[in-house]
């Protein structure tokens, strides 16, 4: 709790053991063990260089950082907690020190397990990955389940697998939220009925497909790949632009309108840019929609207004315009803790002293809006699957049918 406000960090990282480099070993089916290292290779004065390595092709993970940079993050006090491997009690540490009660836990480097490797292995392998991901997040997140909320991830490559991972990992597992990569796996845009076996699936669970970031991406901006002094170009538009494609995938694409129930979060990408996109989304159905064979029901914005959240930074000073035009009930907040650009240990103190938001506003973007998109209960933030214990009663949760 940060003052009067109680708070949900809809979007905080686990860091993952790199010491070792086999962390996902013991979680993984007999056949695959000893396929897959996770392993710190950052060089002097560099930070966040893990390597994932997969039947010996190597996937990298993060930037460099410039000197500059990673002088500004040491001098930091406390010390960035990005710079080592973190426990369970750290992480509850971290979120006391920020004043936040209950945290989403989504992946660090198994962002990179996505949104890099899985569409490069074969099934069998891509779907051992998601399971052995998700039994170890689940161990993590025991800890302290009243606190600590897993997330699960899954193969897209392979939607009817990755359906029943889905539901394993909720119903058995206690994951509140299914992660996907902003970048679409195989060039194959979330609109496209490949995936609707996954959507129908989590509309029947009652949880959110929430799209994240996940390494560099520099495929989708060919022109600044491998180009000198191109990273904070990159970083600063990436992660925007790619959820704008899947913000659209899901409103003009129709998944929302075949999946009324389905709920969808976008993450760690700012949210100002999506009254920009919401208005032309509406603009361009209305000129162009008919002539394409769009027919929708409702405009591109209702839909999202309806089924979507966006995350805002914590220092998100033009914050105020997406409350005015998107409305406050669709928004809901991200620490990144620990990551190195999270705010950490003021985040919640930036969000709180922002101007031109409500103090009303602000409660739901802290509380009732993650409540909301997790399907939470609204009084302790309980998840409607407790790590493996049965559902909570239709009375006791937030049912999956309020939007």
């Amino acid at each position: 709790m940060k003052g009067k406000f109680r708070i949900i960090d809809s979007d905080l990282h686990v860091q993952e053991p790199t010491i070792g480099g086999d962390f996902l070993n013991e979680y993984l089916d007999k056949p695959y063990r000893n396929r897959v290292k996770v392993y710190n290779a950052s060089p002097p004065g560099q930070v966040n260089w893990t390597v994932i390595e997969i039947d010996g092709r190597i996937y990298r993970r993060g930037r460099h950082g410039s000197p500059g940079g990673i002088q500004k993050l040491k001098q930091r006090k406390p010390p960035p907690y990005a710079f080592k491997d973190l426990s369970a009690a750290d992480h509850l540490h971290g979120m006391d020190v920020e004043g936040i009660d209950v945290g989403v836990v989504f992946p660090s480097y198994g962002l990179s397990i996505v949104g890099e490797c899985i569409e490069d292995v074969s099934p069998d392998l891509g779907n051992a990955l998601a399971r052995a991901y998700n039994n170890w997040i689940h161990g993590f997140c025991s800890a302290n389940p009243a606190r600590l909320k897993p997330t699960a991830i899954v193969n897209y490559c392979d939607p009817l697998q990755a359906a029943d991972e889905a539901r394993r990992a909720v119903t058995d597992l206690g994951a509140v939220a299914l992660y996907a990569s902003c970048n679409a796996p195989a060039l194959r845009p979330y609109h496209e009925p490949f995936y609707d076996p996954l959507w129908a699936e989590l509309e029947r669970l009652g949880v959110p497909v929430c799209f994240h970031p996940a390494g560099s991406h520099k495929e989708i901006i060919p022109r600044l790949s491998g180009r000198v002094g191109t990273d904070t170009i990159e970083h600063a538009i990436k992660s925007p632009f790619l959820n704008a494609m899947n913000v659209s995938s899901l409103t003009v694409g129709g998944v929302f309108e075949r999946f009324p129930k389905l709920r969808a979060g976008f993450l760690e990408s700012s949210a100002s840019w999506i009254v920009w996109l919401l208005w032309r989304l509406d603009d361009e159905v209305d000129w162009f929609g008919p002539g394409e064979g769009i027919d929708l029901k409702m405009k591109p914005s209702e839909y999202f207004r309806r089924q979507g959240w966006v995350a805002c930074e914590p220092d998100e000073d033009t914050l105020k315009y997406v409350v005015d035009y998107v409305g406050d009930n669709s928004i809901v907040i991200s620490s990144d803790f620990p990551h190195p650009n999270s705010y950490y240990p003021e985040a919640m103190n930036h969000f709180a002293a922002l101007a031109g938001v409500s103090e009303e506003s602000k409660r739901k973007i802290l509380w009732d809006n993650p409540v909301r998109l997790y399907n939470l209960d609204p009084e302790t933030a309980q998840s409607r699957y407790d790590l493996g214990k049965k559902p909570i009663g239709a009375g006791q949760a937030l049912g999956a049918t309020a939007l």
